[in-house]
């Protein structure tokens, strides 16, 4: 039996098929995975190290508060790239009575004397410190800040680490696709940040290789039976 379908029955179907693809990829992409804010690609600065010359940049950012809530805000150092940002919410700071303005210092210090089991510092530690009105803050719970770090050109594969004073935590760390050797990871605390890989990884920041053939995977899907439903959209309107 042949069922007659109409051109605007076949548009419906065709985009319903789109729609529900979306929607499965999105699911299967990581939840954890902290927001990306590429731009476009464009020549970079050389890496400054704390000892080059010129040093790499210290970031301050004084930013005012209007409201009861903290503000959302975005800092970082000035190479172009910048080879640290930070990027922070609305809300996620517990303000003290009569704050009026936030302060973000993003500083390149000495790497500490524990270096992390089996890999190595790449680039600079970064001091991320906050303040609201003078008073150091902290991020409220379930209000973590996504950090942006640029590491040395061909570094390898590397991955986001926080110091704590006694040892080093490894976090959950996205590459940033059209920035070379830009890895991008969410804190639940503040302190000192750093880009950490093996000792014998090169050949120019890769990292983050499941994330992507996720994407790359789901999206190559998306356009086979996009396409293929274009096709048979074509195919049945034209039909008498």
């Amino acid at each position: 039996m042949v069922v007659a379908v109409s051109g605007r029955q076949c548009r419906l179907l065709f985009l319903g098929a789109g729609v529900l693809l979306l929607a499965a990829v999105w699911l299967l992409l990581p939840r954890t995975a902290p927001p990306l804010y590429d731009s476009a690609p464009a020549p970079a600065d050389p890496y400054r190290f704390l000892t080059s010359s010129p040093p790499a940049a210290v970031a301050a950012k004084d930013v005012p508060v209007t409201g009861a809530s903290s503000p959302p805000f975005i800092a970082g150092s000035d190479e172009n790239p910048p080879q640290a940002q930070i990027l922070v919410g609305a809300g996620s700071l517990p303000l003290p009575p009569g704050a009026t303005t936030v302060r973000v210092t993003i500083t390149p210090v000495a790497p500490p004397p524990i270096a992390p089991a089996h890999q190595r510092v790449d680039g600079n530690v970064y001091r991320f410190a906050l303040t609201a009105s003078g008073t150091p803050v902290g991020l409220r719970a379930g209000a973590p800040a996504t950090i942006v770090l640029r590491g040395p050109s061909g570094a390898g594969q590397a991955t986001v680490a926080r110091f704590d004073g006694t040892g080093w935590t490894t976090l959950n760390s996205t590459p940033i696709g059209t920035i070379a050797d830009t890895y991008a990871a969410n804190v639940t605390s503040l302190g000192d940040v750093a880009l950490i890989t093996s000792p014998s990884s090169g050949g120019g920041g890769g990292g983050g290789g499941g994330s992507g053939a996720t994407v790359a995977v789901a999206v190559g899907a998306i356009l086979l039976v996009l396409v293929t439903a274009a096709i048979l959209t074509i195919r049945l309107a034209r039909r008498p």
